[in-house]
């Protein structure tokens, strides 16, 4: 739906045209609109002063500002009557239509303040989908039912790429060494643990000595320098040399050449439920790094229901 003023296209419910609109009158402002209104509607200036809890000689004056600013009389006025001419008529669909818009702006972003409206933009990497976090989640979207949710799936580097550009609010990710500008709060707390092959030599072992991983084929994703990290980190503390190879797309795909039997791979205890076919999980030797899921944020530009999303999230947290 679209309405002409002067050469200005007004677009119903799109903030950018009421500043345009704004921008446009320069001089007028909206009190010029709102007097004009109540003058049109009273066709008196004594009742819409009293209506606007004014006196009159202000009103008076303003309405003349606002012809001035038009180029063109909107009222005959009269001691006896206040009519509207031509102009006046159309100027006063013009003029509720505007108040109208500002009136909806102001009140939706009322409620984006409040968290009762709007948009909320979540972010998650596949090994952060878990149960607990999904439950956290839909007790969100139950009591925030006005709020439009919307949830995008990606690696840390994209999703946090898009928390800085502003096109994600909250994002659940494996945490890196670091993230400048961003603010994290730790939601679950996993193990580090290994899958191999059913017919693997580490699979008859109940837990892995970090010994016996020098020398082993370890599978990380292509294109994916953070997948692995807290691994390589702590074999090189230990002094241990795996052959770390870059080989799969993404996870499910690396989950399935560990099954084919092409090497071993880190993975989160949380996963466990997820394996393939023809593999294990076998744990790590005292000492195995932890692999937590943090939510990011960031500093400068918080949205209103990260607080109470991850109020939510506690409440289904466990490690």
């Amino acid at each position: 739906m679209t309405r002409s003023v002067g050469n200005l296209l007004i677009r119903v419910n799109d903030l950018f045209s009421i500043t345009l609109i704004c921008l446009s009158y320069q001089a007028m402002e909206l009190r010029h609109l709102r007097y004009f209104v109540a003058v049109a509607e009273e066709l008196s200036f004594a009742r819409a002063a009293e209506r606007l809890h004014i006196s009159q000689p202000p009103l008076s004056t303003q309405i003349r500002d606002l012809e001035v600013e038009l180029g063109t009389r909107l009222l005959e006025r009269t001691k006896r009557i206040v009519r509207m001419t031509p102009a006046g008529r159309a100027f006063l669909q013009e003029a509720r239509t505007i108040l109208e818009q500002i009136d909806g702006a102001r009140e939706r972003v009322r409620s984006v303040t409040q968290g009762k409206g709007g948009s909320f933009r979540i972010g998650v990497i596949p090994t952060a989908a878990l149960p607990a976090i999904a439950q956290g989640v839909r007790r969100f979207l139950k009591h925030h039912q006005t709020v439009d949710v919307l949830i995008r799936e990606g690696d840390v580097d994209s999703l946090l790429a898009e928390i800085y550009q502003d096109r994600l609010d909250v994002a659940f990710v494996r945490p890196l060494e670091t993230m400048p500008h961003l603010k994290t709060q730790s939601v679950y707390r996993d193990k580090q643990v290994l899958v191999v092959p059913d017919s693997h030599r580490l699979a008859g072992v109940k837990s892995v000595r970090w010994e016996w991983l020098d020398g082993e084929r370890v599978l990380l994703i292509r294109n994916n320098q953070n997948f692995g990290l807290v691994l390589r980190h702590a074999c090189a503390a230990r002094r241990v040399r795996p052959f770390f190879l870059h080989v799969a797309e993404d996870f499910h795909s690396l989950l399935w050449l560990v099954s084919a039997g092409l090497g071993i791979c880190p993975a989160p205890a949380s996963v466990v439920g997820q394996l393939p076919p023809g593999s294990v999980v076998r744990a790590l030797a005292k000492g195995a790094p932890s692999l937590d899921v943090v939510a990011v944020w960031r500093k400068d530009q918080a949205h209103p229901l990260v607080t109470r999303l991850l109020g939510m999230l506690r409440q289904h947290r466990w490690s």
